[in-house]
């Protein structure tokens, strides 16, 4: 019984702590919800769309980057992603781009004095063509492996599963036992 005791007071222990495991040390876990590089006054221009991982919400008030490279050794950037009306939605326009494969990558991090935030980074492959918008989260989206989040499931799973262990392995070994009575 006393094992069971400390074994529940263990698990009770962990459930205030799983709140705050969902920021990730109460900072923003981004993800980059969309991106789209549409044709502009003759050039081009991309849109992403920054979200909280967690809770969907979207994302104002952060440093978002758009850079690329593209065919015969062009590249631009990277350029800072403006977000005018303060929705999450940031935009630029994007300098010496022209038709062809292009490989864009987008940055969303913290600013100094601004909100706390895990720094997301995606790369998209595209080709691009005269008077056709592309939502590149739709094509061939890679994570370039910048995301700075770790996630507490494995570690909750982990805890979870050595505290069962010893709740079990107490309950087992210390459960009184019978003694034996010798055959006559």
């Amino acid at each position: 019984m006393r094992f069971r005791l400390i074994g529940l007071v263990c698990l009770l222990a962990l459930l205030p702590a799983a709140p705050a495991w969902a920021h990730a040390g109460g900072r923003a876990q981004l993800y980059i919800a969309t991106v789209t590089v549409a044709p502009d006054n003759g050039g081009w221009s991309a849109t992403a769309v920054l979200r909280d991982l967690d809770s969907g919400a979207p994302e104002p008030g952060f440093g978002v980057e758009v850079s690329g490279t593209g065919p015969s050794g062009a590249a631009f950037g990277p350029l800072a992603m403006a977000d005018p009306q303060g929705t999450g939605r940031y935009q630029a326009t994007l300098p010496g781009v022209g038709e062809g494969a292009w490989t864009v990558t987008v940055r969303g991090s913290e600013v100094p004095g601004g909100n706390a935030a895990l720094a997301v980074q995606r790369s998209y492959t595209v080709t691009l063509r005269p008077g056709q918008a592309v939502d590149l989260s739709k094509a061939g989206a890679s994570s370039s492996g910048k995301h700075s989040g770790s996630s507490a499931l494995p570690l909750g799973f982990g805890v979870l599963t050595v505290v069962a262990v010893a709740v079990g392995g107490g309950a087992w070994f210390g459960r009184r036992r019978r003694p034996m009575v010798p055959a006559r």
